[in-house]
C-alpha cells in the first residue's frame, strides 16, 4: 500500500495557481462569450474607425462591412468590421524617385 504524496508547501510570497482545467475551459468559454455579444452601435463604431456615420452606413451598404440587426436597430462587432476592412489595407511601395 502507498502513502499518498503531500504537495509542497509554496514559499513566503509565492504564488498558487489553482485553478483546475475545468476552471480554465469556463473562463476560456466566458472569454469567447464576451467576445461575440460586444456589439456596438454605429455612432461608436464610426468613432472607432475615424469615419462618418454616413461612411459606415456607405461600407454596410455596399456590403464591406458586416452588421446585426437588433431589432429595429443596427449593431456591429468592432473585431468582426476590423477584419472586414482589412482587405482594403494598401501597403506602401518601397520606390524612390529621383
Amino acid at each position: 500500500m502507498s502513502t499518498p504524496q503531500r504537495l509542497k508547501e509554496p514559499a513566503a510570497g509565492e504564488l498558487v495557481n489553482t485553478m483546475t482545467a475545468t476552471h480554465k475551459t469556463a473562463i476560456a468559454a466566458h472569454a469567447k462569450k464576451d467576445q461575440r455579444t460586444n456589439l456596438v452601435d454605429g455612432t461608436t463604431m464610426a468613432d472607432a474607425l475615424a469615419i462618418s456615420t454616413r461612411g459606415l452606413h456607405r461600407l454596410r451598404a455596399k456590403g464591406r462591412i458586416g452588421h446585426y440587426r437588433v431589432g429595429r436597430c443596427i449593431r456591429y462587432q468592432p473585431a468582426e468590421v476590423m477584419e472586414d476592412l482589412r482587405v482594403f489595407h494598401v501597403t506602401p511601395r518601397l520606390t524612390s524617385r529621383l
